[in-house]
C-alpha cells in the first residue's frame, strides 16, 4: 500500500505538467490506483477483524484446555444445573443405534456453542 501511495503521489505531481492524452492517461492510472488502494484497505480491515476473532478463539481455547486439564475438580464443583448447561454447551447431539448398541456423541463446534450460550441467556 505504501508503494502504491508513492506512485500515486508521483502521478499527482505529473498532472500539473501534462495536457491532453498524457494527462488523461495519468488521471486513469491515478483513479485505478485509488480504487486498488480502497480495495486493499477494505481487505486489510477484513483481515484485521478475522485476526481479532482468532485471538478471541485462542483465549477461549486456552480457557477450555485449562478447564479440561482440571475437569475432575471442575465437575465436582458444579451444581447439577451447571453440569447440565456444560453438557448442552459441549454436546450437539447424541445418536443411539438400538440395533447395534452404538452411541455416537457429536460435539458442538465453537460457533454453535456461542449460539447456544446466547439462546440460554435469552431463555
Amino acid at each position: 500500500m505504501a508503494r502504491r501511495a508513492g506512485e500515486s503521489a508521483k502521478w499527482v505531481d505529473s498532472l500539473s505538467k501534462l495536457e491532453g492524452p498524457a494527462r488523461r492517461l495519468i488521471e486513469e492510472k491515478l483513479t485505478a490506483a485509488e480504487e486498488e488502494s480502497f480495495g486493499l484497505k477494505k481487505r486489510l480491515a477484513e483481515v484485521e477483524l478475522a485476526l481479532d476473532a482468532m485471538k478471541v478463539e485462542q483465549l477461549e481455547a486456552a480457557w477450555v484446555a485449562q478447564a479440561l486439564a482440571d475437569f475432575d475438580a471442575v465437575w465436582d464443583a458444579l451444581t447439577a444445573t451447571n453440569r447440565g448447561r456444560l453438557l448442552r454447551a459441549l454436546v450437539g447431539r447424541v445418536v443411539v443405534n438400538e440395533v447395534t448398541g452404538r452411541v455416537d456423541v457429536h460435539l458442538v463446534h465453537s460457533g454453535e456453542a456461542a449460539a447456544t450460550r446466547r439462546e440460554e441467556a435469552v431463555a
